[in-house]
């Protein structure tokens, strides 16, 4: 999330910044919790499409939300409670409107809410002058929700553990490769599919090959864990996603799908551009799938 600040006089100060997908390039769940979460493994990267937030501080009271999807101008939007966590954590008396432009697909796996309310959080650290530090600021993101962590740490890409909320930075080396994400037009509870998993076991060996991961990271190495624990109950109950990963992977071997989906993701050399262009887009329109080439970053 990189941040400009607009203007700042008599106490009233904007900071504007992005707030940037992710796909998961591998998913792995290894357990259920105690407290209701599971214990994963998964790497994160962050691809270049992104949220526009705007934060303004009024020296007033409250918190106002407006976003140009309005079933998100409510108090149960993770950057609602982002605000209202950190004034909570903070006792800075003072008022916040936000303003959210949407490009990330809601309910896609790209974690498009954790990373608006991770930019909040940090937006408004900055904006009142570091009171919090980034331990503190973790914390607060994971009680909110279990992708935020990777969010509020400026990463690019990173192995995630635990509920989420256990990062290491990995330098993942994709230069050369580009990201097609596809979304069919279906929405998909997360709540569900973890709900419907049958949980695999992972031994010492799975843990020791992470830290292998860790010293080398390109497509190469992360193509031999190369698959999404979640995708056993999404393909199973939700066609479209199944006849949309088999048509992907039929032109690009590294097709998986993001999170609890909808979204399926391929990598996709640069100079296979082409064939994206003359095979796929016409039959993903066909379908209703919304498509986009993006970088990774």
């Amino acid at each position: 999330m990189q941040s400009k600040r607009i203007f700042a006089k008599a106490g009233k100060s904007t900071v504007s910044g992005e707030a940037y997908a992710k796909v998961n390039l591998f998913l792995h769940v290894l357990s259920k919790r105690t407290d209701g979460y599971h214990n994963i493994a998964s790497l994160m990267k962050k691809i270049n499409l992104y949220d526009r937030i705007s934060i303004t501080t009024n020296g007033k009271q409250g918190i106002t939300i407006h976003t140009n999807v309005p079933e998100l101008n409510n108090k149960n939007n993770l950057a609602f409670k982002a605000a209202e966590a950190f004034l909570n954590a903070t006792n800075i008396g003072t008022g916040i409107d936000i303003t959210i432009e949407k490009k990330i697909p809601m309910g896609a796996g790209l974690g498009g809410g954790s990373s608006d309310a991770a930019a909040v959080l940090n937006i408004l650290n900055n904006i009142t002058g570091n009171p919090l530090e980034e331990n503190t600021l973790l914390n607060i993101a994971s009680h909110i929700g279990s992708d935020i962590p990777f969010f509020v740490q400026h990463h690019t890409a990173a192995l995630v553990e635990g509920k989420g909320d256990k990062i290491t930075k990995v330098n993942c080396n994709l230069d050369n490769m580009k990201v097609l994400i596809a979304i069919p037009p279906l929405c998909i509870d997360t709540g569900y599919v973890y709900s419907k998993l049958r949980l695999t076991s992972y031994d010492n060996q799975t843990r020791i090959s992470y830290v292998e991961l860790l010293k080398e990271c390109n497509l190469k190495k992360i193509e031999s864990y190369c698959w999404n624990d979640l995708e056993k109950v999404v393909l199973k109950e939700f066609s479209g996603v199944a006849k949309l990963k088999d048509f992907l992977k039929s032109f690009f071997p590294y097709t998986i799908m993001s999170g609890s989906g909808s979204c399926v993701f391929s990598i996709v050399n640069r100079n296979e551009e082409g064939v994206i262009r003359r095979e796929v887009e016409k039959t993903l329109g066909k379908w209703g799938v919304f498509f986009k080439t993006v970088d990774f970053i």
